[in-house]
């Protein structure tokens, strides 16, 4: 897709003299406006569009569980897929999607990725790995991952997605809504009332003209 069929946002995680670290996202921008649009037809204003699995550290971020340590959050979602995210007192180290086959390649897959954010930082040590959501063989993994990393191991029953998305506070800012300030029915109702504004200048522009060519004719 070309630049303006795209909507897209990202934010700078980390940053020094030589390199740029963050994250991006995005989607097409036909798909994204029909979305608006059904929202639009509910008279629902969104104030904010994101990835889901964002506003799941965004809530382990407003609960201060990022709060001077550094923690591991595996969730699994679906039948093939875990999501990671490691961060080092605050500072975003990783942010990754697994895909997998089965319970023996995730399980590589996340001690890989943990090693090689630890190998990249100073800090060698997970003071916590939290998950949320259901693998095969779970305690299996679990137990591995607390022998590997010598990291507490603790389950989120429940993710206040909601609650994340309207408290003020957060972590990630990344909203598709950033150049969309404004629903599409206010937009109409705007470009209507400019196509008004519009039609009376004209006429005001035609009625001094006659008044001109009139006074012309006068003289």
């Amino acid at each position: 897709l070309t630049p303006d069929e795209i909507v897209f946002d990202f934010q700078i995680t980390q940053s020094d003299q030589g390199a740029v670290q963050g994250i991006y996202m995005a989607m097409p921008r036909k798909l994204f406006e029909e979305y608006l649009r059904v929202l639009d037809k509910r008279n629902l204003n969104p104030a904010k569009v994101t990835e889901q699995f964002l506003t799941n550290i965004d809530w382990l971020f407003q609960q201060g569980k990022l709060d001077g340590k550094r923690i591991c959050f595996l969730e699994f979602c679906g039948k093939d897929t875990i999501k990671l995210f490691v961060s080092n007192h605050g500072e975003c180290e990783l942010l990754r999607k697994i895909h997998y086959e089965n319970f023996e390649e995730a399980q590589k897959q996340i001690h890989l990725s943990l090693k090689s954010a630890s190998a990249k930082s100073t800090n060698k040590q997970y003071d916590c790995v939290f998950y949320h959501g259901k693998i095969e063989a779970l305690d299996q993994l679990t137990e591995a991952l607390k022998k590997t990393f010598h990291a507490e191991i603790e389950e989120l029953p429940v993710i206040d997605r909601e609650g994340s998305l309207t408290n003020t506070k957060s972590y990630f800012s990344l909203n598709f809504l950033r150049k969309y300030n404004l629903p599409p029915h206010q937009l109409k109702y705007i470009h209507a009332g400019m196509n008004i504004v519009i039609a009376l200048c004209m006429m005001n522009l035609a009625l001094m003209g006659l008044q001109m060519i009139q006074k012309s004719l006068a003289i």
